[in-house]
């Protein structure tokens, strides 16, 4: 499963908990988006989250798209606050 992480505050918030090095090692691969890597990740450790499995994927419109159509139709199972 591909975790697509629209928030740098979550690889904030496992760094400052020391778990980002645990967090790569799941199964589970994490991902953001090259726009966001590019504007605050790049800079402030970007490389170092790549080399530990962070992927940089490119979104077209649809996958822009896709996160804000999920949240208006089913937010229930969504994980941020309702």
């Amino acid at each position: 499963m591909t975790i697509l992480v629209s928030d740098t505050s979550v690889l904030i918030d496992l760094e400052r908990g020391e778990l980002i090095a645990s967090a790569f090692k799941l199964s589970t691969t994490f991902a953001v988006p090259d726009v966001l890597f590019e504007r605050e990740l790049r800079d402030y450790g970007g490389e170092e989250l790549v080399k530990l499995g962070l992927k940089v994927e490119s979104l077209d419109g649809d996958g822009w798209l896709q996160p804000r159509t999920i949240r208006r139709s089913d937010v229930s199972s969504c994980s941020w606050p309702q």
